[in-house]
């Protein structure tokens, strides 16, 4: 990802689409996956019930996205721990 704003903008989609996954299916925990920026890959973010196929993905937080909150509040919450992550592109 290039700046902070392409991070709360991939975070706010991925939440969005979680949110009716979880209307869904209200008993399974959901967990953020996180790929780290590379000069061939500019990082990711995904919200899955378990761990991604791609192996790039690392956990951000082994607490799971919490459902009793709205999209905003986990956003809020989740927010700055990916400001400590590897997420900007280097180039």
């Amino acid at each position: 990802m290039k700046n902070v704003r392409e991070i709360k903008t991939a975070l706010m989609n991925e939440l969005t689409h979680w949110m009716h996954k979880q209307a869904q299916n209200p008993f399974e925990r959901y967990y953020l996956y996180y790929s780290a920026a590379t000069p061939e890959h500019t990082g990711g973010l995904i919200i899955v019930r378990d761990a991604p196929k791609n192996s790039d993905y690392q956990l951000v937080t082994s607490t799971h996205i919490n459902r009793a909150i709205s999209v905003e509040a986990n956003f809020y919450v989740l927010m700055p721990q990916l400001m400590r992550l590897p997420l900007l592109s280097l180039c």
